[in-house]
């Protein structure tokens, strides 16, 4: 009797077309990916002293709360209101603002720290502007307030 001989099948497969679909997808990936660039606004977290001295050495607690038309300066752990300033046809008018704060840095040279609020409106763009206008030097050439401190 003849006996056939069985061919054996290949049993590797074959992983050329999957390398190639693989090869593509990432191609195809990279090419619409956005790119952005992230930028970070660096800010310190609240500091708490405790002391048991008897000085009436109230903190400065200053905070600009930034609204969609209007900023408001404040310090005091009451929130005594400095000054409000109100908004142009584009932007917060942020000479007077530097003035405001030059002001209050006179009468407290050391402080160094300001609370911010923005509105969950704000821009990004608009904050930036207000940040440095915040941090901007005084006649002296020393920062007026650039600890940052962000309230929610």
């Amino acid at each position: 009797m003849l006996r056939r001989k069985r061919k054996e099948r290949d049993t590797n497969p074959n992983l050329i077309p999957v390398m190639d679909v693989t090869f593509l997808f990432i191609f195809f990936l990279l090419m619409s990916a956005q790119f952005i660039e992230v930028s970070q606004i660096v800010s310190d977290a609240p500091k708490i002293k405790t002391t048991n001295s008897t000085s009436d050495d109230k903190p400065l607690n200053l905070t600009l709360i930034i609204e969609k038309d209007l900023l408001i300066i404040q310090k005091g752990l009451d929130g005594i209101l400095v000054k409000s300033l109100g908004r142009t046809k584009d932007f917060f008018e942020l000479g007077e603002l530097r003035s405001v704060l030059r002001e209050i840095k006179k009468s407290s040279p050391e402080e160094r720290t300001i609370i911010v609020r923005p509105g969950a409106e704000i821009p990004y763009d608009d904050v930036i502007h207000i940040l440095d206008s915040v941090r901007d030097e005084n006649a002296e050439g020393a920062k007026l307030f650039d600890l940052v401190v962000f309230e929610t």
